[in-house]
């Protein structure tokens, strides 16, 4: 197991417990009345039904509502699959094996030689960023969250995965710029996509070695811990992973700035993290304090497409709506206001 020394961690054990599923924001939204209301009912509601009336608005009409909704296709297929049996895969449950280990177990020559392997075939198979570590039950959720009972359901990881292995995939940068519109949810949903394809792939990768794998997208444990320890990124101020590829700030849309002044930097490019708990497969050898996460440079400013071509009418709508020239900025960026 990596140490907490090496991590970057330091945690009060006297203090520490692991974290429920039924406790995250998302589970919140549907049980507890500080989260859940008629708006969040709406707002996942959308996700799946057409609205009854668009807005004649850039980033929230018909057409945008439509491609992110798209984008949530294949992930939504593999969640919805066994709801029946009370299992979300992917959001609330590990994915169920499709096809068995091959009966025999392909030799490994070494740990390290094995994890160099594991490395270049997840990306091979979709994945941007790859580590590989131990498994850590601190990180894992004390139980899950049933969506039909709205309780708390155990977590059941097999005995003997040892190991994890922890994934990283970026996000759209020029669609996250659309922030805060319907279309930004795109980004997201190709994201989620892209996950599943990958986090299966490389699941099935090592059944055909001969060993055993259980896929876990948002469903098991705390991505970002896992992902500090296997080396892909450092603890940032605002609670998620910043790695050194581009700064890019794991679930994060920002530069790598975010460590000194989260609220002013620059929007720069998103990724995710995901694991992966296998057997036999080599690993190599809380609390959060944010004054030690440490300043890089400032990434350097992409050049944009733009999305839509807005004229100066429509811009007075939208500030007529409300629109701050901030939020402007966010939906229609490089564009002279």
């Amino acid at each position: 197991m990596a140490r907490d020394e090496d991590a970057g961690f330091k945690v009060d054990a006297a203090r520490f417990r692991r974290f429920s599923q039924r406790d995250s924001v998302f589970s919140r939204s549907f049980w507890d009345p500080e989260v859940h209301s008629a708006k969040t009912g709406v707002f996942y509601e959308t996700y799946r039904k057409p609205l009854k009336h668009f807005r004649r608005v850039d980033g929230f009409t018909q057409k945008d509502y439509a491609i992110r909704n798209a984008s949530w296709y294949v992930s939504d297929i593999f969640g919805e699959r066994f709801a029946a049996e009370d299992r979300r895969e992917g959001f609330l449950d590990t994915f169920k094996v499709q096809r068995a280990a091959a009966d025999e177990k392909k030799d490994v020559p070494s740990s390290a030689e094995m994890a160099v392997e594991i490395k270049r075939v997840a990306k091979a198979l979709g994945a941007d960023l790859v580590g590989v570590t131990a498994y850590d039950e601190r990180w894992v959720y004390s139980h899950k969250y049933s969506a039909q009972t709205q309780n708390e359901k155990p977590n059941e990881i097999p005995e003997g995965l040892d190991n994890v292995i922890v994934i990283a995939t970026n996000m759209d940068y020029e669609l996250i710029q659309t922030v805060p519109s319907a279309l930004s949810g795109t980004a997201t949903g190709l994201g989620y996509g892209r996950d599943t394809i990958a986090l299966l792939s490389i699941g099935q990768y090592i059944r055909n070695l001969g060993y055993r794998a259980v896929e876990s997208l948002n469903d098991t444990a705390l991505a970002v811990p896992y992902a500090i320890q296997a080396g892909l990124g450092e603890y940032g101020r605002h609670g998620l992973l910043i790695t050194k590829e581009s700064a890019r700030a794991c679930g994060s849309a920002r530069s790598s700035r975010i460590c000194r002044s989260p609220m002013t930097s620059q929007l720069r490019s998103a990724s995710r993290s995901f694991v992966t708990f296998v057997s036999g497969a080599p690993t190599r050898a809380g609390e959060s304090d944010p004054s030690r996460c440490a300043e890089r440079p400032r990434a350097q400013p992409l050049e944009l497409r733009r999305y839509y071509q807005v004229d100066r009418r429509r811009r007075e709508v939208l500030r007529l709506l409300g629109w701050t020239e901030q939020r402007l900025l966010h939906l229609h960026p490089r564009l002279p206001l």
